[in-house]
């Protein structure tokens, strides 16, 4: 009885003494990560944060061009662009490059009526509630390189920015962007000054009338970044706090408690047969770390002596397929919800409808089509075949759809949008994967549709005025994902009412019977001509369906997926 009391005061000692030898160590080591990892984060959001800040903010200020050049009553505004025009351009030269004289300046007292000085207050108030510098009116004379104020937010006594007032060109056009053109100016008096401008369209003959400006200045830039940094640091120095405490305790918790407790129990039941065994294989490696590793090790070594129990190889072996065969029932239920069922995010004017439909041979494939608003006159529609099946196939569509996707969404040109997908699957892809594509973007407005090919299958074309489909035969591209800076070549698809547009992937023509044989795009073709009448879902199915006589029962080793464009599908 005491040897047993004995033992077990032993392994008290011993668990005071490692539990707090670890437990110091795991504090310090998240202490020092948690420490590293806020410097990093720190660092990293001031350099981001300033190096875009210029830019967003020129995007920002775009957009509010652009909304008080449509927001604003259009009718003073265009007359008062029209009158300064008019006004500018009846004046000889000499007259022009004499901006700053009082004559010059009473040519244009017409101007200053009761809506002018009206305008203006609306620009200030606008300065104010958006926090920028100033707001002005413009227009341009590019053969002096000059621009013509028509109304400026800022108020100078000496007649500075008034209607007729000039300035440099260089200063307002500097770069195109994708959603703004700026430029940032420096200037002896505010400093650098981040200027953007947007167009003003005549309401009626959607001509350029002249610009709507926005200045900022960088300084705003400066103490907003400062403002950042402080605000953004003391919440993730609390969230840091939060942390280093939580995991400790968690990991206090969670882990070395339960090793005690285990270690403390395999030691009795070791000691326990210790008396009908003499085997000391553990204890004769020579682990004598003062941790819960070492005690762990201990235990053990105890335990080998009577432990000799067996794993049942048959029912792990059933419960891990059971876990792959649940697992991959989800990955194919996850793979399929990816591939849109209609096209959201879009109000632009709906003259046709989009129909897919795709099955898989295995529990996941490698086929995939999506499409998806870009803007309200622009549908970016894809349809791609990766070159295996499976688990691979639908790792390397799921990257390929997002990389089309992602692309698509910031330019508007197939051609560079699959150069930069192409390019990031050339990128470590050991494997040597590929992807066949057709990727398009459809332009609502002038129903043409503008495409790249690469290495996919022909579409077929259903045109109202002939009453037949064909096949639009032309040379394909390169494949994504062999080899990189690769250049395809883009082509046009005008479309009109009626018009319908398939495609497939070569799981439609290359499904085989019992005997061999393909069903091929001579048969699809003609299941399509026999079928003038079905529109949208009610074609793939009757494709689908024929496909499926044909084969008779025969497995299909390819996947299969069909998308239907249809124009003025009601009509």
């Amino acid at each position: 009885m005491k040897d047993i009391h004995d033992i077990r005061d032993f392994h008290n000692l011993r668990k005071i003494k490692l539990s707090s030898s670890l437990s110091f160590k795991v504090g310090i080591s998240v202490f020092v990560f948690s420490f590293i990892y806020f410097i990093c984060v720190i660092g990293f959001s001031g350099y981001t944060n300033t190096l875009f800040s210029t830019s967003a903010i020129a995007e920002r200020n775009y957009c509010l061009a652009r909304t008080i050049a449509v927001s604003l009553p259009q009718e003073y505004p265009v007359r008062l662009f029209k009158q300064v025009r008019e006004i500018y351009d009846s004046l000889p030269s000499d007259v022009k490059d004499d901006y700053k004289s009082p004559g010059y300046k009473k040519l244009f007292e017409p101007v200053f009526t009761d809506e002018y000085y009206t305008l203006r207050r609306t620009l200030i108030k606008n300065v104010d509630n958006n926090l920028v510098s100033w707001i002005n009116f413009h227009i341009e004379d590019s053969a002096r390189n000059k621009v013509i104020f028509v109304i400026d937010s800022d108020i100078m006594e000496d007649g500075r920015y008034d209607a007729g007032w000039q300035g440099s060109l260089d200063n307002y056009i500097h770069s195109d962007r994708d959603l703004a053109e700026y430029t940032v100016h420096s200037d002896p008096e505010y400093g650098q000054t981040i200027i953007v401008r947007a167009p003003f369209y005549d309401p009626g003959s959607g001509e350029i009338l002249g610009y709507v400006s926005v200045g900022e200045r960088e300084r705003n830039v400066t103490t907003n970044n400062i403002a950042f940094l402080l605000f953004f640091g003391l919440i993730l120095l609390v969230l840091t706090l939060i942390f280093i405490v939580t995991s400790v305790g968690g990991i206090r918790r969670l882990v070395i408690d339960p090793i005690i407790l285990l270690s403390e129990a395999a030691t009795r039941f070791s000691k326990k047969q210790d008396r009908e065994t003499s085997s000391h294989v553990f204890k004769d490696l020579g682990i004598r770390s003062n941790d819960e590793i070492g005690l762990l090790a201990e235990s053990m070594a105890s335990m080998e002596e009577d432990i000799h129990g067996y794993v049942d190889n048959l029912k792990n072996v059933t419960r891990e397929k059971e876990r792959i065969a649940t697992e991959l029932d989800v990955a194919s239920r996850i793979q399929k919800s990816m591939l849109p069922s209609e096209l959201t995010g879009y109000n632009g004017k709906l003259d046709f409808s989009i129909s897919a439909l795709s099955r898989s041979a295995k529990e996941m494939g490698g086929d995939f089509y999506d499409f998806f608003a870009i803007d309200d006159d622009h549908i970016g529609i894809t349809v791609a075949d990766v070159s295996d099946k499976g688990i691979p196939a639908a790792l390397f569509m799921v990257i390929s759809r997002t990389l089309i996707k992602g692309s698509a969404l910031l330019h508007h040109n197939p051609s560079r949008v699959l150069s930069d997908a192409n390019h990031v699957l050339c990128e470590r892809n050991d494997e040597s994967m590929f992807v066949t594509v057709f990727f398009g973007i459809y332009t609502v407005s002038e129903k043409k549709l503008r495409y790249v090919n690469a290495g996919h299958e022909y579409p077929a074309i259903y045109r109202a005025d002939s009453g037949d489909y064909s096949l639009i035969e032309e040379d394909h591209d390169l494949v994504l994902g062999i080899m990189e800076n690769v250049e395809f070549n883009e082509r046009e698809l005008q479309l009109n009412s009626g018009d319908r547009l398939l495609l497939y992937t070569d799981g439609i023509p290359e499904a085989i019977n019992k005997d061999g044989s393909a069903y091929g795009e001579s048969t699809m073709l003609a299941c399509l001509n026999r079928s003038h009448d079905l529109r949208g879902r009610e074609l793939l199915n009757l494709i689908r369906d024929d496909i499926d006589t044909f084969a008779s029962g025969v497995p299909q080793f390819d996947d299969m997926t069909m998308l239907l464009l249809e124009i003025d599908p009601g009509e």
